[in-house]
């Protein structure tokens, strides 16, 4: 306890002696003020123009909406069309693209056959805060894909579709996709 009031008079001196002199107020008090203005203009999580890939093996219409909306967003700019498995992992791995959106042969099928039917999302995730960015404004054009897709087939639930991550990443291991978590970390 002793200590503790030693150091407070300590702090207590210390900040009067400061304040007294008009060029050490000026060092306290203007750069917190100057890093709260830039900062608060320069520093943002908002992701525009993400590169997006689309693997689209469904030439139905219900597919081709969900690529236009998000082609359509500011948040994504589609860079490639992809025509094999084998062309996802080179166009992550280039960067080329931090997304790639795969939509399966029986992607509209199900849709209008009023079933559920899946979405793979590839999202690379060498860097995690971007990567969950992404995956979380995909997961907002799906939901209003489905919330759409709902109101004008009459469906009573609007869960069609969901994007959510795996609980463990998706590899290329051996020139083939798996979802092993001791083969790789960086692919969701």
């Amino acid at each position: 306890m002793k200590a503790l009031r030693r150091i407070l008079a300590l702090v207590h001196k210390e900040l009067l002696s400061l304040l007294k002199d008009k060029k050490s107020r000026a060092v306290i008090i203007v750069p917190p003020i100057v890093q709260t203005l830039v900062f608060g203009y320069a520093a943002t999580f908002d992701l525009e123009h993400v590169p997006f890939a689309v693997y689209n093996e469904d030439a139905g219409a219900p597919a081709r909406e969900l690529v236009a909306r998000f082609s359509s967003s500011p948040s994504f700019e589609r860079v490639a069309r992809i025509r094999s498995d084998f062309e996802v992992a080179p166009m992550i791995d280039a960067r080329e693209a931090l997304l790639v959106l795969h939509l399966g042969p029986r992607f509209s099928r199900d849709l209008l056959g009023h079933r559920r039917t899946s979405l793979q999302v590839i999202v690379d995730g060498r860097d995690s805060n971007t990567s969950m960015l992404v995956l979380g404004y995909a997961s907002a054009i799906v939901a209003r894909f489905n919330a759409d897709w709902a109101q004008r087939t009459g469906q009573p639930r609007a869960a069609s579709l969901a994007v959510a991550p795996g609980s463990t990443p998706i590899c290329r291991a051996a020139g083939s996709w798996c979802r092993e978590s001791s083969l790789c970390s960086r692919w969701w």
